[in-house]
């Protein structure tokens, strides 16, 4: 793994985040997929872009459902969690908070 360069000045090792909007440095973990070395560290040089943002309807409805669901989750009490955290609990790896969320935007 090399040094990143911006205008042929090195950036040092594992170089992370933007730079004057032309180009996004980030360092991730092989996984030993997609042809990594699981645990290998890969320095990405990408071209800068900013995503989009759809406006579209369906989009509207459910990020207005998603920030229904986070207050929802937010107002419950620790009797009306309890059900949540006993399934996270028996799932593994996850919190009580995700499952209520995405059991909210399953309904």
């Amino acid at each position: 793994m090399g040094f990143p360069t911006y205008q042929d000045v090195p950036l040092g090792v594992e170089a992370r985040g933007s730079i004057a909007k032309t180009k996004t440095y980030r360092v991730r973990h092989g996984n030993g997929a997609y042809g990594t070395i699981l645990g290998k560290k890969y320095q990405d040089e990408m071209i800068y872009y900013t995503p989009t943002n759809p406006q579209t309807v369906d989009q509207q409805a459910n990020r207005t459902k998603f920030a229904d669901a986070m207050a929802s989750a937010i107002a419950l009490t620790e009797e009306q969690r309890a059900p949540y955290k006993e399934r996270a609990r028996e799932e593994g790896g996850v919190t009580w908070f995700n499952i209520f969320i995405g059991d909210y935007m399953l309904a």
